[in-house]
């Protein structure tokens, strides 16, 4: 290919050298017909003109020498061109150069052609796929709907079921606070030392009495004395205070005189945070003394029946309760939140869910501390306020 190019060149380089050879040429006959009209002694007869024709075929018989002379080196260059080792049958000349660019065209657009055709087989195939692929796709989107309709009913009957089973254990309506309203009489019972159950919220069912009769083959059982005896001695008493120190407060206490009444209803009662939150729980203001139990008993009994009341009617209202306060909207809270805190100086105020107000004061007039407790009612029939 180098050797090609290069005899490309220098044919290129003679076409143009012979270019400039005919131009000089021409200009020479311009030039050499100037000089004769200007030449002295030129006379512009025939004789001066064939002078000077003369001198000009002259000078043009130099330049066409030359111009044989360069057109024999170019032939001698074209002969001396020959294909590269590699293309033994390749062209050496224009022509057969471009018959080989057209037949290289030809294939070309042949394998073009190719091209297409297989381009096109591939677009064919790739609109068959798709055109499945929606028919698969709406298939599918038709199964989901059918599966999530079956799934939509399979669930209804399972929260049907949860909820069935969820009511078959969830035992009577109110049933924490009527506990709690009887284990706060049991608690004030104890608290007061009146556990013979004077202050209870109802009579303790009474034990079915001893039979007078036995069954025919029956005999009573006889206790044997020694055996019983021997029992307790070993057991020691279940009541007794274990260890000295307690044996001794209790004999203390047992040799202290009985208090007067008016004392005792004056008696703080020890109260936990668990015992004031059930109190609260059940809309009841909390007894701060003995003598505060009786009414807090009273309070009990009241929150305990309109409970109960409360329960009739959530079962009369297929489950829900009749008297049950709305529930605060969002922006209730947040108004709640961003209210301003009370000021210095004046007592706190607080209050939880069961309607229960509390506020502590500090530096009272016995220089401790003083707590108010004021039950909101939680029903109709419900709880006593009190300080």
């Amino acid at each position: 290919m180098q050797h090609e190019s290069m005899t490309l060149t220098q044919e290129k380089a003679c076409l143009e050298e012979m270019k400039k050879l005919r131009a000089a040429r021409r200009a020479v006959v311009a030039a050499a017909g100037a000089n004769a009209a200007a030449a002295p002694g030129d006379d512009g007869s025939r004789a001066g003109a064939i002078d000077r024709i003369k001198a000009a075929d002259e000078r043009l018989n130099a330049i066409k020498a030359e111009e044989e002379a360069a057109k024999a080196e170019l032939t001698a260059a074209r002969a001396a061109d020959a294909p590269h080792p590699g293309a033994a049958d390749a062209p050496t000349d224009i022509g057969a150069l471009i018959a080989a660019r057209n037949e290289a065209r030809a294939s070309s657009e042949e394998a073009y052609n190719k091209i297409k055709a297989l381009r096109a087989e591939f677009k064919a195939g790739m609109d068959a796929w798709w055109a499945s692929e929606k028919e698969f796709r709406a298939w599918r989107a038709v199964d989901r709907k059918v599966k999530d309709a079956a799934w939509a009913v399979e669930k209804a009957a399972r929260d049907a079921e949860r909820a069935a089973r969820r009511a078959e254990f969830a035992g009577e309506p109110f049933d924490r606070e009527v506990s709690t309203c009887d284990q706060l009489a049991a608690y004030l019972a104890a608290a007061t030392g009146q556990a013979n159950g004077a202050v209870t919220t109802a009579a303790a069912p009474a034990a079915p009495a001893a039979p007078t009769t036995l069954p025919p083959g029956c005999k009573p059982l006889a206790k044997k004395p020694d055996v019983v005896a021997d029992l307790a001695a070993f057991a020691g008493d279940a009541g007794a205070p274990r260890g000295k120190a307690a044996r001794a407060r209790a004999a203390k206490a047992k040799a202290a005189p009985v208090a007067a009444p008016e004392e005792a209803a004056k008696k703080r009662l020890p109260h936990t945070l668990e015992s004031m939150a059930a109190f609260a729980s059940v809309g009841v203001a909390v007894p701060l003394t003995a003598g505060d139990a009786a009414a807090a008993v009273k309070a009990l009994d009241a929150a305990k029946a309109g409970f109960l009341a409360r329960r009739e009617k959530v079962k009369a209202n297929g489950g829900v309760d009749p008297d049950a306060p709305p529930k605060p909207a969002k922006k209730d809270k947040a108004a709640a939140k961003a209210a301003p805190a009370s000021p210095s100086g004046a007592p706190s105020p607080a209050s939880d869910g069961a309607g229960v107000s509390v506020s502590i004061e500090v530096g009272g007039a016995d220089a401790g501390v003083g707590v108010k407790l004021t039950a909101r009612p939680a029903s109709a029939d419900g709880a006593v306020a009190a300080a």
